[in-house]
């Protein structure tokens, strides 16, 4: 891809409507199911309480808005920080495949996440993986903001401030917790960026910093795949039981250029409150006024 990106390059397949407004519940379901179908997603992320609702208002929708293969459901465990035990997450993990469930999505710790620990981290996938084992799709979430916390620890206690640059040690970060997805038998890794139900209510400048930082976290997860032989085969979405390892960016992607640069850049699926700004035309770029 190149240039502006046009919608017609972003495969709808690749792309997850974000279902995870604190308001919706089982009655609300079926709009989802229909507003994912319209726009051909590729899945549902949602609470996993909502699990069997999402299975059965899929089973009942069918072939008959004449979609292809019908969305998969991958609900969203640990939701915002992560800090329950790794042995509740797995519980709740297992119990929503037991109920339909195509895939996983976990939030992984936030402290051990913050404090660059990737052997806590490691630990977690671990446990998450007896209970749920392959060939179940286990995706591992780390918060964008506890990233950039373990980039700022680092840099404070770095013995030469400044040395790699923020850009390095947020690259040399990402790239330790993406070896420890792949050697856990994690399926895919999610950079998570943020409220879903709003957009990111940046600045100009600040939400470019938010694009870039996406942007240098994804480049580094892909290449430390790659050297590790576990990156996708040409960027395409991972097949269940498949020994790659995805690249996800769920979060305000407004804009059709920033979600082309993340898949060339190496992420496999996008995750987004508001498929429609991504798949029915270019929108505003990163940093440029929203529009009324």
């Amino acid at each position: 891809m190149s240039g502006a990106h046009p919608a017609a390059d972003i495969d709808p397949a690749r792309v997850d409507l974000m279902a995870l407004s604190a308001g919706l519940g089982p009655a609300g379901v079926g709009e989802v199911v229909r507003l994912a179908a319209t726009h051909g997603c590729g899945g549902i992320g949602v609470w996993p309480s909502l699990v069997p609702a999402v299975v059965a208002a899929v089973a009942a929708a069918g072939g008959s808005d004449g979609v292809g293969t019908p969305p998969t459901c991958a609900p969203v465990i640990g939701l915002p920080f992560g800090r329950n035990h790794s042995l509740l997450k797995a519980t709740e993990a297992r119990f929503a495949v037991e109920q339909g469930a195509d895939r996983v999505e976990v939030v992984a710790d936030w402290a051990a996440v913050a404090a660059g620990d990737t052997n806590a981290v490691l630990s977690e996938i671990l446990t998450l993986r007896e209970a749920v084992p392959p060939p179940v799709e286990l995706a591992l979430v780390l918060p964008a903001r506890a990233v950039l916390e373990a980039v700022d620890a680092d840099e404070e206690g770095s013995p030469e401030p400044g040395g790699m640059g923020q850009d390095g040690r947020l690259a040399q970060v990402c790239a330790k917790f993406a070896a420890a997805c792949a050697r856990g038998g994690v399926s895919e890794v999610v950079w998570w960026e943020g409220d879903l139900d709003a957009p990111r209510g940046l600045g100009p400048m600040e939400a470019q910093h938010a694009a870039e930082a996406a942007l240098t976290a994804v480049s580094a997860m892909a290449g430390q795949l790659a050297q590790m032989g576990r990156a996708p085969y040409r960027g395409a979405i991972p097949q269940p039981g498949a020994t790659s390892v995805g690249i996800k960016v769920t979060g305000d992607l407004r804009s059709v250029g920033e979600a082309g640069r993340l898949l060339a850049a190496g992420a496999t699926r996008l995750g987004v409150a508001n498929p429609a700004a991504l798949l029915a035309g270019p929108g505003p770029e990163p940093g440029s006024p929203a529009g009324p």
